[in-house]
């Protein structure tokens, strides 16, 4: 890992799933790397998963594989294949896991950083990232690039405002179907709005032990499929309508693409007359009440620019489903494209100056 400071502000996007690292200007990042990748056991453990309140499993397992689905979930969150699972509570000790986190998250940015070729001594990074995330993950990831990676300063971003910014518009509802939750942000005049948003369960978390669950009940090996098998499975995925006829390969199984459709459709597509609690609803509920929550003034601008934005955005025809559920209850609602929430995050410093001022960021510097 090089420690030559750079002229050009490093643009860094962590999510829970993927990283994304390169320079400020670039239409590309210079790599994307998987998180699973990384993944290796911990010292911390998680306890009963029952405690965890942002997982009913009622709604996700079938033909009682509930232990079988918990038990893989577990297993996931102790060897950290995804990031910043948002209920610290499931944790043995918050002590352990921070500094596993820690330890963790260096080992992965030192290979990022060494793969790249981008130094890190003196440089000042721009910093994407899901400001609703616990403060623990936050002051952990700021904590090591400032103190081992010796970076100069760091200028942390709110996502829905990079994803604003990435589809030509100051303003727009942006609908991030991550993977622990989908959160529905407005921004307004290059503003996150952070009394107007929602969040609910419904996410890739929940469509991933879902299938799980379903090749479980069908009697499928699991302990021949790993994480990044159905990971890698949901990105082959062509469209959201992809038949029986087609096959999409996971592990050493050859699975038929409406297996995939179908868990998917059932996590985010409601049925007739369905009641969820609260922190389960769905996406095009929760996008229109949001709507009618906004000042009158704000309706027919935030309505006329939703961005369906997360890696599910990725598969064909996904996009126009989601748009088309919500627009059946709001005829006056349309989507804008973006390019992501990295490349909003590349282009960010063409606005700094303005964003700033107006946003009061959050900058974090070396002490001297």
């Amino acid at each position: 890992m090089s420690l030559t400071a750079t002229s050009k502000n490093v643009v860094l996007l962590l999510g829970s799933r993927s990283i994304k690292i390169g320079y400020e200007g670039a239409h590309h990042p210079l790599g994307t790397f998987s998180v699973h990748n990384f993944a290796e056991p911990q010292n911390y453990k998680t306890e009963a998963l029952y405690r965890d309140h942002s997982m009913d499993w009622s709604k996700i397992v079938c033909n009682n594989t509930e232990t079988v689905t918990q038990n893989h979930m577990k297993n996931d969150l102790d060897c950290f294949q995804y990031l910043f699972y948002p209920d610290l509570s499931v944790y043995d000790s918050l002590d352990k896991f921070r500094s596993d986190l820690k330890i963790h998250l260096r080992k992965i940015l030192t290979k990022i950083f060494y793969k790249v070729g981008i130094p890190t001594m003196n440089t000042k990074v721009i910093l994407a990232i899901d400001v609703l995330f616990p403060k623990i993950y936050i002051e952990t990831t700021t904590d090591l690039l400032i103190k081992h990676f010796l970076m100069r300063a760091i200028v942390i971003v709110p996502t829905p405002l990079m994803v604003t910014l990435a589809s030509g518009s100051s303003s727009g509802l942006v609908i991030d179907i991550g993977w622990s939750v989908t959160k529905i942000n407005v921004v307004y005049d290059n503003r996150l709005l952070e009394n107007f948003s929602k969040i609910t369960n419904r996410a890739g978390r929940m469509i991933h032990y879902q299938l799980l669950s379903v090749l479980e009940s069908r009697n499928y090996d699991l302990s021949k499929i790993t994480f990044k098998d159905i990971e890698h499975a949901i990105m082959e995925l062509s469209s959201i309508t992809d038949n029986e006829s087609r096959l999409v390969s996971c592990g050493p199984y050859f699975l038929h693409a409406n297996l995939l459709t179908n868990a998917i459709k059932t996590v985010l597509v409601p049925e007739e007359n369905t009641l969820c609690e609260s922190d389960d609803r769905y996406i095009e509920d929760l996008a229109i009440e949001l709507i009618e929550q906004l000042p009158i003034d704000l309706k027919n601008i935030i309505a006329k620019r939703t961005i369906i934005t997360g890696g599910f955005s990725n598969i064909k025809g996904f996009n126009q489903m989601i748009i088309g559920r919500i627009v059946s209850l709001n005829r006056n609602l349309e989507s804008i494209d973006t390019i992501g929430a990295w490349c909003g995050a590349s282009l960010y410093s063409t606005f700094l100056k303005q964003l700033k001022k107006k946003n009061h960021l959050w900058e974090i510097r070396k002490e001297e």
